[in-house]
């Protein structure tokens, strides 16, 4: 992120100035603390952090794929958690949740797909950290969804869908207008290939125009299907189909995220190839919205992979890789121009027994200081707070 002010190049700073700067560019030592559970019955897979009740840091919802639904943890101020009035929400399994004011009220609301009702729910936030009775959208939302503003300057939704033929498609969902909450059902897009199915989505304009563009991650069979392609927006909320390149992988889709990994050219993307000999693979952009493997990628996990998060967990070198694995938490360093090297001590431990291990995750500074920390679901029905202890 820039900061405002003057640029001050070398030439122009007095001596004292520059041994300041020697001591601000000093190299920081990452590290991550002992990971605390909390108990999130049954079966949590999804999982967002967001400051829900306008009070004391970043709260959590995680999203289950058995029962109770949704559950709400509301933050202390300290990175620890109580469970909120009204949590859990039993609106049936869910597959994915992302947080975002869609009202323009109360701050974040909660928006989740669900396989068993096949729909998305929102539930809109009171302003305290609860949330009034979930309002079903769409049709066929069975895994992934994404928000992200595609016409207008409120929040839509993207989420994963049936397409004709055994094929991987996106439903998009307009916002109608601030203040209701409510959304307007745009059908679907293709967005894959035979034996495609669609399980993550994520947002960005990638090409640098005509505003927020569909990252589409397909899962599929027999090494069919198993890809990465972009749906860019045409400027109006509707979107061009299969006109892109799809980006193949050699084995089932993990998770994917975006950022600006290498400084330059716009918005980047990593995706986790969680075969036996997968990892995770990098795609630079070329600045038009294309994309080409960085050098060094994929970047081989200990374990099978699941999810993946992006976030300058150092402070230094921009945007890193969090990785979730069958190992643990895997982080990847940036080293500045888009290149990663595993971090020292990683995989870090979220906590779980033999058998048991991480899957979802997400970033955000849950205590006020060291910059972001790791949230993970595990799969022995819980989540885990890593704080981060970067010095």
């Amino acid at each position: 992120m820039a900061v405002g002010g003057d640029d001050l190049s070398s030439s122009d700073m007095a001596p004292s100035d520059l041994a300041g700067a020697d001591l601000l560019s000093v190299p920081k030592t990452f590290g991550l603390s002992v990971a605390v559970k909390y108990p999130v019955p049954t079966s949590p897979i999804a999982i967002a952090a967001a400051d829900l009740d306008g009070q004391k840091g970043p709260d959590v919802v995680v999203g289950n794929s058995g029962t109770n639904g949704l559950n709400v943890f509301l933050n202390k101020g300290d990175g620890t958690f109580v469970v909120a009035t009204g949590s859990p929400y039993n609106i049936g399994a869910i597959a994915d949740v992302a947080l975002a004011d869609v009202d323009g009220a109360f701050g974040p609301d909660i928006v989740a797909a669900s396989p068993s009702a096949l729909k998305v729910e929102v539930l809109l936030n009171k302003g305290d950290g609860t949330f009034q009775a979930a309002k079903p959208f769409g049709n066929n939302a069975n895994n992934g969804l994404a928000v992200g503003k595609f016409k207008t300057t409120s929040f839509d939704i993207a989420y994963a869908t049936d397409g004709t033929g055994n094929t991987g498609a996106v439903g998009v969902l307009l916002n109608v207008g601030p203040g209701n909450g409510y959304f307007s059902d745009q059908g679907s897009y293709a967005a894959g290939t035979n034996n495609a199915t669609t399980t993550h989505l994520a947002t960005a304009d990638f090409d640098g125009k005509n505003g927020t563009d569909i990252l589409v991650g397909n899962a599929g069979s027999s090494s069919m299907g198993m890809e990465a392609r972009i749906l860019l927006n045409k400027g109006d909320g509707t979107f061009d189909t299969m006109t892109q390149p799809a980006y193949a992988l050699t084995g089932p889709l993990g998770g994917i995220a975006v950022g600006d990994l290498d400084g330059k050219n716009g918005v980047d993307f990593a995706v986790v190839d969680a075969a036996a000999i997968g990892g995770v693979i990098v795609y630079l952009n070329n600045g038009t919205g294309a994309f080409q493997p960085s050098a060094g990628s994929p970047y081989v996990l200990g374990g099978y992979g699941g999810n993946v998060a992006i976030g300058d967990i150092d402070q230094q070198n921009g945007p890193d890789l969090i990785v979730t694995s069958t190992k643990g938490v895997e982080i990847f360093l940036n080293d500045g121009s888009g290149g990663f090297t595993k971090a020292p001590g990683s995989p870090f431990s979220s906590g779980t027994a033999a058998g048991s291990n991480p899957y979802g995750v997400t970033l955000a500074d849950l205590d006020g200081k060291n910059g972001l920390d790791v949230i993970v679901t595990n799969t022995d029905d819980t989540f885990a707070v890593l704080l981060n202890s970067t010095h």
